[in-house]
């Protein structure tokens, strides 16, 4: 976050953590932050747990990269990360809500490359997203505007069955904007309050919901989420799910039919904008009351915590997913404990078909006395999304459980408050926050951790009111101090190192970086943009364009219509772009011209190579046409006077054989590149 978008910095905040940034010697930490834990804590988090934190962050975080750069030996490379392969994320669910412009802006600034959070969790609620059969929220509504949440107090707006459940068409577009990878979250929750109210009586013929009058089950309105399971638990109990399935079967078939319709109607809509998707949410259970096989063939089930269900929606989720989604979206499932019965329902989807890409696991501390027990270091009994005791080791155990599915893990739902709203429970919050996050950014199998509220008071009802890292007025907590110099100080690679042979090489944490440094021949800055991922792997993410040394607007001009052709393209195939372009010249014969830009460092005379296929003509800077006799042997190159500072130039030619023809150009220190067309 950007330091002007927030208030000034306590001296608390300041104090506490700058102090010890970067250190895992815990004697380094301010007495301040060393007063708020305990002893029996700190002999927990002791010096020897931190030294394998720090292993692990230094063996499964960082990789050795080398590239190659044309520069002389010994001229100084700027390396500087600006985003990070690890998924830093937040849900971003308040997003427009807060009550003012000035909150809101506040709020955003946390996420993107200029803020802290590279993910965001966009809500994707059926109930919220569809309050109608058919009837979806694209956000254009006057209900959906920042200017309604503003006009409203925070205790009306979470009243609103659409506080927390923003349309996620904005956000989606805002995310992009800012560069961030896109999380969608769920497509097919188990909860009353994952489906939508109608659902029954939009899928239940009358003469089947009558079926049920002995049982309870209502004719009107749906009850509460807690009233509806009990009746359902009650009838269930009572039948069994063969007698249930038996009393209302055009209800089953019309379920699933709407399930598999949810997940076609939001992949249709947003399946080329989002980048990951969460397939399922908390749903081990229902697999293990299904006897612990995610296909069973039955048409509806007793959901264990919730009500009834299509049968095997978990599975039929992911295959209705990858059905209708793109290739490369991610598919994730998402639940509530770390146990052995969540890691074989994973294994038992993969094994009957699922592409599940990655693993979530919440980890929500819901009592604020659990941040008390734990400062004071009474962790016995102390248990959280199946950890227990809450130590480093047990962190780990339970990481190293999960990972048994095979697949990378993503700690989707993270939830740690503040005892209280003094100084020193925010200091625990902060401590317990950075040790956590330390913990599983060391673990291999961890590929991303998501912070669940951001803001005080901003969560579900019956959430902490202390779990932000900011406050209601959003001011940052020393909780978002101790994350933001992690994520974007100690965690982030920013370094000098010289060139040898030709090439740049460093250690450094994976993501993606800018390698900067001083053109010799130019005597401009030069940028290359690199990923460096996997392990110990530098892979190039885009061509390097010097401004002064290459060409730096490219363009085809076909029949008047000009076509920009990008860094690192190719060749434009015409045919497709414009199939009725007809491009006439000199006695009818098909013509094309291209044009691009080059900048000079000095005036003079340069090197200028062009080829092609057949005959063609060339001028630089609005003058004359001279011929090219063609076709050239290669890359010949014609000394060609440039002035300092930007030159034109336009080249044309006739189709070549087989009505195609290619042009290249070369300029000095093989600073080289070319282009295609097709016609």
């Amino acid at each position: 976050m950007r330091h002007e978008d927030l208030p000034v910095r306590s001296f608390f905040a300041v104090a506490a953590f700058w102090a010890f940034a970067g250190a895992s010697a815990w004697g380094d930490l301010s007495a301040d932050a060393q007063e708020s834990m305990s002893d029996a804590y700190w002999q927990i988090w002791n010096a020897e747990e931190q030294k394998k934190i720090d292993e692990g962050i230094e063996t499964n975080r960082k990789a050795d990269g080398a590239f190659a750069l044309p520069v002389p030996d010994g001229t100084e490379i700027e390396v500087e990360q600006i985003d990070h392969e690890f998924r830093f994320g937040a849900n971003i669910f308040n997003f427009n809500q807060l009550g003012s412009k000035e909150l809101n802006d506040r709020y955003k600034a946390m996420f993107g490359n200029e803020g802290m959070f590279n993910q965001a969790t966009v809500p994707f609620y059926w109930r919220e997203y569809e309050p109608l059969p058919g009837v979806v929220r694209d956000g254009v509504a006057y209900e959906d505007s920042e200017e309604y949440w503003n006009s409203k107090s925070r205790a009306e707006a979470i009243k609103d069955f659409r506080w927390r459940r923003p349309a996620p068409a904005p956000i989606i577009e805002f995310c992009r904007e800012r560069g961030m990878t896109v999380y969608g979250h769920v497509l097919i929750y188990g909860a009353v309050a994952g489906f939508p109210s109608w659902m029954w009586y939009h899928c239940c013929p009358p003469e089947e919901r009558f079926a049920f009058r002995d049982y309870g089950i209502a004719q009107g309105s749906i009850p509460s989420g807690t009233v509806w399971a009990s009746l359902w638990k009650e009838t269930f109990s009572a039948l069994g799910e063969d007698g249930v399935a038996a009393k209302c079967p055009k209800f089953a078939v019309n379920a699933r039919r709407v399930f598999k319709q949810r997940v076609e109607g939001v992949a249709a809509r947003f399946g080329d904008v989002v980048d990951s998707w969460e397939c399922t949410n908390e749903s081990w259970q229902d697999w293990v009351a299904s006897g612990r096989k995610c296909r069973t063939g039955k048409p509806i089930i007793n959901s264990e915590n919730y009500a009834i269900m299509p049968g095997d929606y978990q599975l039929n989720a992911f295959l209705d997913a990858m059905a209708s989604l793109p290739k490369s979206a991610k598919l994730n499932i998402n639940d509530n404990k770390m146990c052995p019965e969540y890691r074989d329902m994973v294994k038992d989807l993969i094994a009957e078909g699922a592409k599940v890409d990655v693993v979530g696991c919440q980890m929500h501390i819901f009592n604020t006395n659990f941040m008390s027990r734990l400062a004071a270091g009474d962790v016995k009994g102390l248990s959280c999304a199946g950890i227990q005791p809450w130590t480093p080791e047990s962190i780990r155990t339970g990481l190293d459980l999960m990972a048994g599915a095979g697949r990378p893990l993503h700690v989707s739902e993270i939830t740690i408050p503040a005892p209280g709203v003094d100084a020193k429970s925010r200091m625990i919050q902060a401590i317990a926050t950075r040790n956590f996050y330390r913990a599983c950014f060391s673990h291999k199998a961890v590929v991303g951790i998501t912070w669940w509220n951001t803001v005080d008071g901003g969560g579900y009802v019956g959430e902490p009111e202390v779990s932000g890292l900011m406050t209601k007025d959003l001011e940052p907590k020393p909780a978002y101090d101790a994350l933001e110099e992690l994520i974007n100080h100690e965690w982030k690679t920013k370094e000098v190192v010289s060139a040898k042979d030709g090439r740049v090489a460093f250690r450094g944490f994976r993501g993606k970086y800018r390698l900067s440094w001083k053109c010799a021949e130019c005597v401009q800055r030069h940028s290359r943009y690199v990923m460096l991922a996997g392990y110990g792997v530098m892979e190039d993410s885009g061509a390097w364009v010097c401004a002064l040394c290459r060409p730096t607007a490219l363009s085809f001009i076909v029949d008047g219509k000009r076509v920009a052709l990008g860094v690192g393209e190719s060749v434009l195939d015409l045919k497709k772009t414009y199939p009725d372009a007809v491009v006439k010249g000199r006695e009818g014969e098909r013509w094309a011209t291209v044009e691009f830009d080059i900048v000079a460092p000095h005036d003079g005379e340069y090197p200028l190579g062009l080829h092609n296929d057949y005959f063609g003509e060339m001028s630089v800077n609005g003058g004359e046409f001279v011929a090219t006799e063609g076709p050239w042997n290669g890359y010949e190159t014609k000394p060609v006077n440039l002035r300092k500072g930007i030159n034109h130039v336009c080249f044309r030619t006739r189709a070549g054989r087989g009505g195609q023809w290619t042009v290249g150009f070369r300029m000095p220190r093989s600073c080289g590149a070319s282009f295609g067309l097709s016609l």
